[in-house]
């Protein structure tokens, strides 16, 4: 989980070997946020995943990677495009703890992850 001021970012991934699957939601407050399924595996200490999402009633795809640090995921950020519906990234992608995802206890949040 990640909140910034009062905005809260929610990723529940479950892993299975080099696998990984999962949702993800951003609840912003007053504008658009954006829910939907994670689906990637694991490369090195990088975890490269697709997020599958709707947004302002709109279908998207994009590339989200995370890197493992200290028990936490930092999001990756880096220059991308865009192909149709489909985002990704074209290189150089950095990491830093302001983009920090922190473990909680799922059963605090799940209520939050129903879709």
């Amino acid at each position: 989980m990640k909140i910034i001021g009062r905005d809260t970012a929610i990723v529940l991934l479950e892993q299975k070997g080099k696998e990984f699957s999962g949702k993800m939601l951003y609840d912003n407050y007053e504008k658009d946020g954006s829910r939907g399924t994670l689906k990637g595996k694991e490369e090195g200490e990088i975890v490269k995943l697709w997020y599958d999402f709707n947004s302002e009633g709109m279908h998207s795809v994009m590339e989200v990677y995370f890197k493992k640090e200290n028990g936490k995921l930092l999001r990756g950020i880096g220059d991308m495009d865009v192909k149709a519906d489909t985002t990704y990234f074209l290189s150089g992608v950095n990491y830093s703890d302001k983009e920090a995802f922190i473990k909680v206890d799922c059963e605090l949040i799940k209520w939050k992850l129903k879709f």
